[in-house]
């Protein structure tokens, strides 16, 4: 008989924390009434009499004992209608009080049950090592859910990731920055080098485009007078997919008036110092690394048998981090950036075909990707503890500021000055994490910057990441916008290097994937019924 409702008095934490360390001997346990529930993940049946289960509730397993000499029964239920709906996945709830096994195991001895849901399939098993356990990586993201109750481990990494989202809001708010929500739906798309999502609005009967970032509308919020705002949300961007893209994925982005690429990278040091020491107790940090299977890395072998050695990466996030200047680590001449197109291309392109990578044309390329690609083999391979890559040229950052219209003006880099930006990207175990720079307020300067853009792409080289200009922003603009420094931060990335994790799927509850793949899952299925059905 399935209970329609049963309440908890203690969740199965509570009842570890309060019961599962101390003395149970005394008499006085049992009259401890305890009622808690979950689901069954394993029963062991000792006898006709005996029975043990491991139940499993938000993340936590406890063991409970039904012996049939301890429960109490009312007349229409049996000890073997009870031990026959303890199957694997059913959810019940049990009222009983904390004991011991005669082994010491700490157990709730129950004495009564309520099955609240019964599983109607087979569930696959909660070892590794079994042929039954869910592994197959697709299967595992098509039906999350049976992930997770297979896999109660992955559970953690959400629960640090909510700390890390809980953590970057309260950050911000301390230092008075306002959350805010800004559109998804877009008549135009921008903030970001990058191609948009398209979809269509019947009742409007226009085109429109899911957004790729946020800047533009939070810039216009500073220009309306909030001099401090932040938001945390999804944005969309129609490119590939790999170890470290999904075309949906979160973004943390903030703009702080009166402030610089300077400023933030100070304050990005102290954010991500605190950050580690809130989730390690340390800024020295030593993170486990996990495998595609959520299991841990481990290293070296003995007389044949697998040490159990586990893979860290060893990160000091406390500041000041390196910092690699483009230019200078390119041997990359500033005033070249001013010269033409073909001269800065003929110097480039031996650079890229230096690097020898294969189904590479860099004729193809603009001068952007050629500058992009450089800077990935050359700089980005050098970023394994906390770098500052700083001073993009400008081509490559068109909603920032030039050095000389910045602090310094001419004085570091001269006349060259103008084709540099105020940019920095921090780069962590060679991924990117943050990127940021001071915003472009000069409304005319910012015309250029997509004019140039536009230019880029009139040459004929392939690049649908290019910014697109932006008529409704420039008019914002020349209304005039304080100096502005903004940042934004993929959450899912800095999720997956502080649990150690290798794909960003594995951090994002429900990633993407090929609809084909849940179709092909099906077809498979329905042809080894088929041919089960024949074979009898």
């Amino acid at each position: 008989m399935v209970s329609p409702y049963f309440a908890l008095s203690h969740s199965i934490i509570e009842i570890q924390n309060q019961y599962s360390q101390i003395d149970l001997t005394n008499e006085h346990f049992k009259t401890v009434n305890i009622q808690t529930g979950g689901r069954i993940i394993g029963r062991r049946k000792a006898s006709g009499n005996l029975l043990f289960l491991d139940l499993q509730s938000n993340g936590n397993n406890i063991q409970i004992m039904l012996d049939s000499s301890k429960m109490l029964l009312n007349q229409e239920e049996s000890f073997k209608d009870i031990a026959e709906a303890c199957q694997r996945g059913a959810i019940v709830g049990i009222q009983g009080y904390p004991g011991r096994t005669n082994a010491g195991e700490f157990t709730i001895i129950a004495q009564k049950f309520n099955l609240l849901t019964p599983c109607n399939v087979n569930m696959p098993m909660m070892n590794w090592s079994h042929k039954k356990t869910l592994k197959d990586s697709e299967q595992r993201f098509q039906k999350r859910y049976l992930d997770l109750i297979a896999n109660n481990e992955l559970k953690q990494f959400f629960v640090t990731r909510a700390r890390i989202v809980k953590f970057l809001r309260r950050y911000l708010e301390d230092l008075e920055f306002l959350e805010v929500e800004t559109p998804i739906l877009n008549a135009q798309a921008g903030g970001a080098l990058a191609k948009p999502f398209e979809t269509e609005s019947q009742i409007l009967r226009q085109k429109l485009e899911l957004r790729i970032a946020p800047e533009l509308f939070l810039k216009k919020l500073i220009i309306g007078g909030f001099e401090r705002v932040y938001e945390l949300g999804k944005v969309f961007r129609n490119e590939g997919i790999d170890a470290t893209h999904n075309p949906e994925f979160t973004s943390l982005e903030f703009y702080m008036a009166y402030a610089d690429y300077r400023d933030l990278i100070t304050l990005t040091e102290d954010l991500l110092s605190k950050l580690s020491k809130e989730l390690y107790g340390t800024d020295h940090v030593l993170i486990p690394q996990f495998d595609m299977d959520q299991k841990l890395i481990t290293k070296g072998d003995k007389a044949g048998e697998q040490v159990k050695e586990t893979k860290v990466l060893e990160i000091n996030f406390k500041g000041p981090y390196k910092q690699f200047d483009v230019c200078s680590e390119l041997g990359l001449d500033p005033a070249l950036l001013g010269k033409s197109a073909q001269e800065l291309r003929k110097f480039l392109l031996p650079k890229v075909y230096g690097i020898g990578e294969r189904n590479l044309n860099p004729d193809s390329l603009n001068e952007k990707q050629l500058i992009d690609k450089l800077i990935e083999y050359h700089i980005e391979s050098k970023c394994l503890q906390p770098s500052f890559i700083t001073n993009h040229p400008m081509i490559m950052s068109p909603l920032a500021k030039t050095h000389a219209q910045g602090k310094y003006g001419n004085q570091i880099y001269g006349d060259s000055a103008q084709y540099l930006s105020e940019r920095f990207e921090l780069f962590i175990n060679k991924k990117e994490i943050i990127n940021s720079y001071s915003e472009q307020n000069d409304s005319e300067m910012q015309r250029k910057g997509f004019s140039l853009q536009t230019t880029m792409g009139d040459e004929g080289h392939q690049d649908e990441e290019l910014h697109r200009s932006d008529e409704d922003f420039l008019e914002a603009l020349s209304y005039g916008m304080p100096p502005t420094a903004g940042w934004g931060c993929g959450i899912d990335r800095l999720c997956m290097l502080m649990c150690g994790i290798s794909h960003i799927r594995e951090i994002i509850l429900f990633p993407m994937f090929r609809t084909s793949v849940l179709s092909q899952g099906k077809e498979v299925k329905k042809d080894k019924d088929q041919n089960l059905k024949k074979s009898t």
